[in-house]
């Protein structure tokens, strides 16, 4: 029982009191002390997802056919749901483009390296979305609340970004992080990994990021 309440000092939100008391009923937090703050963080961090569409800081990324199965989900930013549902008319297809590009993440069965791309520092745990057409192409940069959970943070044109490495790509990044941290104001962190397979179903293997 001390180790599930050291687990509740280190979330102290009261429901997940509530989910460390459940736990230790059973005996989780006891035999897999590990898993219980996984578990706990991994809870914290959905209900506060839900809290943010209630709010209509997150939405739910909406797809085409509606019927189409979701292996995955995604949630976007309320300023970038804005920019796909209501965009100028000479950005009609751009945008229709990019909202279709990033249902690809929801409903392919398969992901790979030339979509999802880890940016560096790697420990950002900052990924990007690559929506190359119409040129000059967008870019959407977001972190994963959990496998198979993708928070998309912002979009870019790509040609505003230049070379990797510059200013425009350092301050891009910065923001998704900082978005990320007004998302979740206690202290969740994106979950990180740099083998796409443990974060993605379906990925392909490879290196989802430059040396």
């Amino acid at each position: 029982m001390l180790k599930c309440k050291s687990l509740s000092d280190q979330l102290p939100s009261a429901i997940l009191n509530r989910s460390v008391e459940l736990l230790a009923r059973n005996g989780t937090c006891d035999a897999r002390p590990n898993l219980s703050l996984w578990v706990l963080t991994s809870m914290s961090i959905a209900q506060t997802i839900q809290k943010r569409v209630s709010e209509h800081e997150l939405y739910a990324l909406a797809i085409l056919p509606k019927g189409a199965e979701r292996l995955r989900k995604m949630f976007i930013t309320a300023d970038l749901h804005q920019a796909i549902s209501n965009p100028q008319p000479h950005e009609v297809a751009m945008f229709a483009r990019l909202e279709s590009d990033l249902a690809v993440f929801v409903t392919s069965p398969s992901i790979d390296m030339g979509y999802l791309k880890l940016l560096k520092p790697l420990r950002n745990a900052v990924w990007e979305i690559k929506s190359p057409r119409p040129s000059p192409g967008l870019r959407v940069l977001g972190l994963f609340a959990d496998r198979n959970v993708f928070i998309a943070m912002q979009h870019y044109r790509r040609v505003d970004l230049g070379k990797f490495g510059s200013r425009e790509w350092r301050n891009a990044i910065e923001l998704a992080r900082a978005s990320w941290r007004k998302l979740f104001p206690t202290g969740e962190q994106p979950r990180f990994e740099t083998d796409a397979t443990q974060l993605v179903k379906g990925a392909i293997s490879g290196q989802y990021f430059q040396n």
